[in-house]
């Protein structure tokens, strides 16, 4: 009887041990689960499209070095046009729409280059919807940079910074995730030696970019300290040659209002030391359509030339009726000008040209900095200085 009973109160113990060992098994999975959703990373990958934007019909996506930009770039077949505005604010301000003619100018330090926009994306610069578009390959042309192109989304990542750039080497394979944590998505992954971009450092978490266009977190014990890095390029860039003085230029302005005022250079200069450059107030502009007033003297320039003296004449844009902002904006205008400028400027046997052109408005400044860039073309030709004064800006 008492085995029996015994039995029967194990028997009767056993529903109750289940139940505790199911509770402890619940328990355990509980905390591991917990364990997982906390500590273990997430393998989401980021929705890409979400994390670019979603291009329109014939657009790309842009990433200028770290940036991920608003402005879209065009595709026509296997051509990537950039807009000229991103192209001159961020890799080379070189380029020159002229409306009137409808073409990109390109100022190389020997010639004036001519690229007429075309209404489809045909050629290197196409004009679509009011916008102008450069294609990439024109911009490489005179841009160091490099070009990374995916799809899903069409998208252009475009590396142009390549001095002075804080980076870091990653030390075991790893990702980089849209934000700083282990629970936000993957943009991409990452391999042992790969050298990433260093933007910023948080407490646990490093925020980097991908030469390639992606910019997120990676933790901060997966890559190496960051250092300042100068990459090795095999762009040849333009060069440019400048006609220097053995010495500081020491310049002094001299006000001639007249031909006649020329004869008084003696007198102006009897009493001055120190001064190695004269320049004159010669020229200026008359009319929109570029045409100067002149008043240089060749008697002028060899009297100064016997006082050992250099001497460049001076342009400036005094004249309050005439608009220095409808001048500079038509090539026909500039051209004018330049071309009277060095006629007169090797008829009289200048030394050099000091443009003095004052209280410019924003909308010139595009205008003016062509002029200067046409007008160089020329002084060098003519191995004449071109100097320019800083009162315009």
């Amino acid at each position: 009887m008492k085995h029996q009973a015994k039995k029967q109160t194990r028997s009767q113990h056993m529903p109750v041990v289940i139940v505790c060992i199911l509770i402890l098994v619940l328990a355990v999975m509980g905390l591991g689960m917990h364990f997982i959703k906390k500590y273990i990373p997430t393998k989401e990958r980021m929705n890409l499209t979400e994390y670019y934007g979603q291009p329109g019909d014939g657009e790309m996506a842009v990433v200028l070095g770290t940036e991920i930009m608003e402005e879209r770039a065009l595709m026509s077949g296997n051509q990537i046009y950039l807009p000229l505005d991103m192209v001159n604010t961020y890799l080379n301000q070189r380029y020159y729409w002229d409306s009137a003619d409808q073409q990109v100018l390109y100022a190389t330090p020997s010639e004036l280059q001519y690229y007429p926009a075309a209404e489809s994306g045909e050629g290197d610069v196409w004009l679509k919807d009011g916008t102008v578009y450069l294609r990439l390959g024109f911009v490489q042309k005179f841009t160091d940079l490099d070009a990374y192109v995916y799809e899903n989304p069409n998208r252009v990542a475009i590396q142009y910074r390549f001095t002075g750039v804080q980076t870091t080497t990653v030390k075991k394979d790893t990702s980089i995730r849209y934000q700083g944590g282990i629970k936000s998505p993957i943009l991409t992954d990452v391999k042992t030696g790969d050298t990433l971009i260093f933007l910023e450092e948080l407490e646990d978490w490093a925020q980097v970019a991908t030469m390639d266009g992606y910019i997120g977190y990676v933790q901060k014990d997966t890559i190496a300290s960051a250092e300042t890095k100068d990459f090795e390029r095999s762009f040849e860039k333009e060069e440019y040659t400048y006609l220097t003085m053995d010495g500081k230029v020491n310049m002094s302005w001299h006000q001639v209002t007249s031909q006649d005022a020329n004869a008084y250079l003696a007198d102006t200069i009897a009493n001055v030391s120190g001064v190695n450059v004269i320049s004159p107030t010669w020229y200026y502009i008359q009319d929109t359509a570029g045409n100067i007033g002149n008043i240089a003297s060749a008697d002028y320039v060899a009297l100064a030339h016997e006082r050992g003296l250099k001497v460049w004449g001076l342009i400036d844009n005094f004249t309050a009726e005439v608009s220095t902002t409808d001048t500079l904006s038509q090539l026909s205008s500039r051209q004018n000008m330049i071309q009277q400028l060095i006629q007169s400027a090797t008829t009289v046997g200048l030394d050099g040209i000091n443009v003095d052109f004052e209280t410019l408005s924003e909308d010139a400044g595009p205008h003016f900095l062509e002029f200067l860039r046409e007008l160089s073309i020329e002084c060098h030709k003519n191995n004449l200085v071109l100097s320019v004064n800083k009162d315009w800006w």
